[in-house]
């Protein structure tokens, strides 16, 4: 089933239960048998029996009943069926008696943030209506009127429609840079679809009587399965469309047209960029949600069936709900799953979806349980800009201001919010937690998370993690270092059934000798993910991937190598498997199978910054990077190449690289060389502030004229290296990732431009160019252009004739409100702190590293940064040092808001350069002192074994783990 999303829902099923709980409740929370006190009591016993391992089928179907009857008017039998329902569980439980707690009122500063996504889904009907493109701009203007971040959605059939009623929609679309989601064409398009597996159970009135197949997926082995639902989703489907309903025609069938591009394929391409947000329906059918994943970056997987708790009443399944919302458990209402943020589409306590209108607004945030983060999908059907202006308004004048955290988001705005999926490095201390709580939380099988420390942790999480920490224990004996983790996805069976036949006994070493192949052949971090293996041979005996996670968690806990650990035969598919197959009742094992694998990845997201138990008291008296302590970057060396240098003389022997620097450990991890070409230079990267791309200047050297130069990027996940531009260099891209900006350099001059950075898929391109800055900005020559913060301004390099300095300048992007930062004497390759208060330079005239502060509503004159450029004080860093009468430092990049990547060369009296070294430079927050510097080219040349290489031009963003 495809999902219906509006305003917030008033069913007669509530209300008949209102009107029940209001006749027979007065006084009753003083009342211990009152129908509120029965039902909360109905409620605890249940969560009792489950904990206990009970089959509580026959007590819910007598709760099922009493609402059944509620609903008729039959109080009476209401009441009776929910008293033999409490009657059956206390029976089941021993009769354990429940006390309900009062909830506990939360202080204004316990409260966590709520964050409002607002978004259309249909505009102005139903699943299947189509909306006239006056619909669909009136919706649009709303939300860039009133400046909100609102989400439109499109697919296939209704981009055609625009293409012929309103072509010019999409252009201001992107002009008002709102966010783009993708609702597929289940509820909408023709079938047969991909999978629909509860219309294969229920009936849908959507469906309009349609009798012939539905499901592509069902039965088919997850390759298939992947494939059909990129194929369907890259061509063209006829369709047929009522003009006066608007409602799609559903009765026939449909096949693709691979002539013709259609569906998701179609919507990027038209706009020229990716959606952010769809319903991926990966909870249902993982083979879908797979493929969209490889089709699209979306961030934001909005919640389907299940997790949208309107549509198991839709299909009047309602007294499955609370089984349904309590995957990554009943308080949380966002979480991960397969690598993307979802939420629960609960409406009341956890968050979920609400309408537009102010009324229906105010009481979904009272109702909010604020313990945790809450997301709030804010649906505007029926759009009408008073009533919006209305809420608007509230949100922002009351509502935000008395609630500190709390505000709109985008699907893309939201990650800055959350702690990203593998962002958390496992410290041992983290892995015996884990360790312990599978062994004490196993019931032949795995729990649906993990608990540690104040974390949660996926099943995914905790394999890899084991593996990695039981092969440093019993076979590397380094146990101490902590434990990045990867992209693991779970594992792809059909079957979950145990493979041991009876309790087994192992030693630690053969655990940890059977989990090293795995961690051997995982992939790096920014690689397509891996899937658990399906089995495992642990000295000769065959184990499923449940069994070898206790046995590795098990062999975790053993204080030696030769200690034995016995392993029972277990199912592979955790408890929430089961709840899956009650919504869905499939026909066959497939796809749904695939989706229980999957839920190996699930776990509750985490607010950034958000405190956790400590794991371990640090008494030791040494410093600790309090935010993120690792560093992803990426520079230029030589570090590799058999011959030539990285400097500015010599740029030879200059290849690109990434690594990761932890400064807590002061050590490189991930180092990967992303180049290898001869007598040429890869250097001047920037990467995008997703850090899936990083792009660069390849400059190719010739015997006469001047060098080639091309921007090209290579995308981080498959390291593929393309082509972007030719004849440019100098890359930066602005801190939304939407523009590029560069330099070129031809018989007309030197001049700055920039282009719409598109990102499709795993490939990025570029629109149509404009100019920024030119002659009649820098005279001789305008380069290096840097972004501010906002992206309406840069600063740039400019020289006002052949014989002048270097000097900076600030422009608008539109090429208006020139001014001059400095004076032409040597100021040059510029960049702006992230926070746009500073602009950091070099200065070629005597090597030192400057300052430029904001002052009020101008830019103040340059200071100097208190850094040395006494060769003397860098010898410590290179020997070669001692052979240079100045240390220059010559190009920097911002790396936090008081970090520094600077490149520093040796350089003799005339100014000419010999070999480059690049350091991480933390200053004080004056901006004008330096408190620490940290050598990255000498922990880089120790990690890989290798002495006095260059090391020049290098960027870097805060490391995430996904």
């Amino acid at each position: 089933m495809r999902i219906i999303l509006g305003g917030l829902m008033k069913t007669r099923f509530l209300l008949s239960i209102f009107v029940f709980f209001l006749l027979f409740s007065l006084n009753a929370q003083q009342k211990a048998d009152s129908p509120q006190a029965k039902l909360r009591e109905f409620q605890q016993l249940l969560k009792v029996a489950r904990e206990q391992g009970k089959d509580t089928s026959d007590a819910e179907k007598l709760e099922a009943k009493s609402r059944s009857a509620a609903r008729s008017g039959k109080q009476d039998d209401a009441l009776e069926f929910m008293d033999k329902a409490v009657k059956l569980l206390k029976a089941q439980t021993g009769n354990v008696q429940t006390v309900i707690q009062p909830k506990k009122q939360l202080s204004d500063a316990e409260k966590k943030p709520v964050f409002i996504m607002p978004f259309t889904h249909h505009y102005a009907g139903p699943g299947g209506y189509y909306a006239t493109a006056e619909e669909v701009r009136k919706t649009a203007t709303v939300f860039h009127e009133l400046n909100i971040p609102g989400t439109l959605f499109f697919d296939g059939i209704l981009v055609e429609r625009l293409l012929k009623e309103d072509p010019a929609i999409f252009k201001d679309i992107n002009d008002w840079k709102l966010p783009l989601g993708y609702h597929g064409e289940e509820t909408h398009g023709p079938y047969p679809v991909p999978s629909d597996l509860a219309v294969e159970a229920y009936n849908l009135k959507e469906a309009q009587g349609y009798n012939g197949q539905v499901s592509l997926n069902t039965g088919k082995p997850w390759d298939e399965a992947v494939q059909q639902v990129i194929d369907r989703y890259t061509h063209h489907l006829p369709w047929k469309v009522d003009e006066k309903t608007r409602m799609l025609e559903r009765n026939e069938p449909a096949s693709h047209d691979k002539s013709k591009i259609g569906g998701l394929a179609l919507v990027q391409k038209t706009f020229g960029r990716d959606v952010s947000m769809m319903p991926s329906h990966a909870l249902e059918n993982a083979p879908e949600g797979f493929a969209f994943r490889k089709m699209s970056t979306f961030q934001f997987d909005q919640p389907a069936m299940p997790t949208a708790a309107h549509a198991l009443r839709i299909f009047r399944i309602q007294e499955l709900e609370e089984k349904a919302m309590s995957i990554a458990g009943d308080n949380t209402g966002v979480f991960w799953f397969m690598g993307r943020l979802t939420c629960k589409g609960a409406n009341d306590k956890i968050g979920g979806e609400c309408g537009g209108k102010i009324g229906g607004v105010r009481r979904v945030l009272e109702s909010l349980d604020r313990s945790e983060p809450r997301i709030l999908l804010m649906g505007f059907s029926h759009v009408d800009s008073d009533d919006a202006a209305v809420t608007v308004k509230y949100l922002n004048n009351d509502f935000f201001p008395a609630n500190p955290g709390s505000r709109w988001v985008s699907p893309e705005s939201l990650q800055t919010c959350i702690e990203g999926e593998k962002e958390y490095d496992l410290s041992p201390e983290d892995l015996k937690g884990i360790a312990e709580f599978i062994v004490s939380n196993w019931k032949n099988r795995p729990p649906d998370f993990i608990e540690s420390n104040g974390r949660n942790f996926s099943l995914c999480d905790a394999f890899e993690g084991l593996a990695r920490g039981i092969v440093r224990k019993h076979l590397v004996d380094s146990a101490k270092e902590s434990i990045h983790i990867g992209r693991l996805l779970g594992p792809l069976v059909e079957d979950d059934s145990p493979r041991l036949t009876k309790t087994c006994v192992v030693t630690a070493d053969d655990v940890a000798k059977a989990a090293h192949p795995f961690t051997a052949e995982l992939k790096k971090v920014g690689v397509e993910a891996e899937f658990v293996p399906k089995s495992f041979i642990v000295s000769g005996t065959g184990m499923n991937p449940s069994e070898f996670l206790f046995a590795m968690a098990k062999a975790y806990m053993a204080k030696a190598g030769t200690e034995k650990v016995s392993v029972e035969p277990s199912r592979i598919f955790p408890p929430y498997a089961d709840v899956l197959e009650q919504i869905f009742k499939p026909k066959t094992k497939q796809p749904l199978c695939y989706t229980k694998g999957q839920l190996w990845t699930v776990k509750a997201a985490r607010l950034k910054g958000s405190s956790a138990k400590p794991a371990q008291e640090n008494t030791e008296a040494v410093p600790v990077i309090t935010d993120a302590g690792k560093i992803l970057i990426v520079f230029s060396s030589n570090l590799e190449s058999s011959s030539g240098g990285a400097y500015r003389e010599d740029i030879t022997g200059t290849d690109l690289y990434s690594a990761v620097y932890d400064l807590n450990g002061n050590s490189i991890s991930r180092l990967k060389r992303l180049t290898s070409n001869a007598n040429e230079a890869e250097w001047f990267s920037v990467l995008t502030p997703d850090a899936d791309f990083v792009l660069y200047n390849r400059t190719v050297p010739r015997d006469k004229g001047p060098a080639v130069n091309e921007i090209r990027y290579i995308n981080l996940k498959d390291g593929s290296d393309n082509l972007l531009l030719n004849n440019a260099r100098f890359p930066c891209v602005s801190p939304d990732g939407k523009t590029l900006a560069f330099s070129v350099s031809g018989r007309d001059g030197h001049k700055i431009c920039i282009a719409p950075l598109n990102k499709l898929q795993n490939r990025l391109s570029l629109g149509d160019a404009v100019t920024v800055a030119d002659r009649k900005q820098g005279g001789d020559k305008v380069e290096d252009p840097s972004f501010l913060p906002d992206a309406k301004k840069m600063v740039f390099h400019l020289k006002e004739d052949k014989n002048s300095g270097a000097g900076l300048g600030i422009i608008s992007i539109d090429g208006s409100g020139f001014e001059k930062l400095t004076p032409t004497s040597g100021f040059g390759h510029a960049a702006a702190s992230p926070d746009g208060k500073s602009i950091v330079c070099t200065v070629s005239r005597n090597g030192k590293l400057a300052i430029i502060s904001r002052e009020g509503e101008r830019w103040g004159r340059p200071a100097d940064v208190d850094l040395s450029t006494e060769p003397l004080d860098y010898v410590k860093y290179d020997e070669r040092f001692k052979n240079v009468a100045r240390v220059a430092h010559s190009y920097v990049e911002w790396a936090g808001d008081n970090r520094l990547l600077l490149t520093s060369h040796g350089s003799d009296g005339s100014g000419k350069f010999s070999f480059a070294r690049i350091f991480l430079v933390e200053l004080k927050p004056d901006r004008k002192t330096v408190s620490r510097i940290y050598d990255l080219s000498g922990v880089i040349e120790k990690s890989s074994g290798k002495k006095q290489k260059d090391f020049c031009t290098s960027a870097g963003k805060l490391a995430r783990g996904d």
